[in-house]
């Protein structure tokens, strides 16, 4: 789905799946190969059996939280973070991987997180992280007024509405320059592949 050629510069950098609820399996098939910690935070707790059930057929456990992606050898740290992705956000390095999606602003029953991760304050911090030629992999969720369009474009909408749609957006917001390189699948609304330069 992603040429492996874009991949080269996440080795060494951090995945952040900031209010993943048990939504954990597709960054790791997209990005086993490359990455070398995979960051979940979620207020609810990391049930073990939905951290087993998450692990790709293409993983395979090493030691503790160490697994390997089986195709290309590459190592990595499964980490799930029980507290406030806010937090966690906080003490990470650098960032190869921003990935997000299946939430909402509203905190109705606790379902959705309501932080505007994809705002301009949450975004900028998150930007800051993103090495050049990182990822922001998101179907929109949580993008206020002050976030840019181009990421929840699509998002709220029903798959026939965008059946057919070649998405290769490229766009500018402070100083970064997003290009899209396609849909991993669908959330609320198409998961969209922005490498970000």
């Amino acid at each position: 789905m992603i040429d492996r050629n874009l991949l080269v510069g996440l080795h060494g950098k951090t995945l952040f799946y900031p209010c993943c609820g048990k939504d954990l399996t597709l960054p790791i098939e997209l990005f086993a190969s490359a990455i070398s910690d995979f960051c979940f935070a979620d207020k609810r707790p990391p049930w073990a059996r939905r951290i087993r059930d998450a692990i790709p057929s293409t993983v395979e456990k090493v030691t503790g939280n160490a697994y390997r992606d089986i195709n290309s050898g590459n190592i990595f740290l499964f980490n799930y973070y029980w507290q406030d992705a806010r937090e966690v956000l906080k003490e990470l390095p650098q960032l190869g991987v921003f990935f997000h999606r299946g939430d909402g602003l509203a905190t109705e029953k606790g379902v959705s997180s309501g932080i505007p991760w994809l705002g301009e304050e949450y975004l900028g911090q998150i930007l800051s992280k993103l090495v050049p030629g990182g990822f922001v992999v998101t179907d929109g969720s949580n993008c206020p007024q002050d976030g840019p369009f181009q990421l929840k474009r699509y998002y709220d909408t029903k798959e026939e509405e965008y059946a057919g749609t070649v998405f290769d957006e490229v766009f500018e917001y402070k100083g970064y320059t997003f290009s899209c390189l396609g849909n991993a699948g669908r959330r609320y609304g198409p998961t969209l592949i922005w490498q970000v330069n």
